[in-house]
């Protein structure tokens, strides 16, 4: 990953991460 900002970064992500974790 060469790119600046984190995929992490991302709403979605943080969404999705929320949603897999009870």
């Amino acid at each position: 990953m060469t790119t600046n900002r984190s995929p992490i970064s991302s709403p979605r992500w943080r969404f999705i991460l929320w949603v897999l974790t009870p």
